[in-house]
């Protein structure tokens, strides 16, 4: 897992660098390691959940796909 780095200036904004670290974080998919290893989750459901994300992906690019003017695969 990489690491999420920010610097921040001595008069800069507090604000402006936790966007740029949230922004970095998702990035690295820090949050998603963090949120994954939060609670257990049973292999079976691990395997749904990825069945899941994978058919939504594909869906958005066929949409994608369309709006462009490609034909679906």
């Amino acid at each position: 897992m990489r690491r999420a780095n920010v610097i921040v200036a001595v008069n800069g904004s507090i604000e402006h660098a936790l966007k740029q670290l949230k922004r970095a974080m998702l990035k690295t998919g820090t949050a998603y390691a963090i949120g994954r290893k939060e609670h257990h989750i049973k292999p079976g459901d691990r395997r749904r959940r990825k069945s899941a994300r994978a058919r939504k992906r594909e869906r958005k690019n066929v949409a994608r796909r369309e709006r462009r003017g490609m034909m679906p695969e």
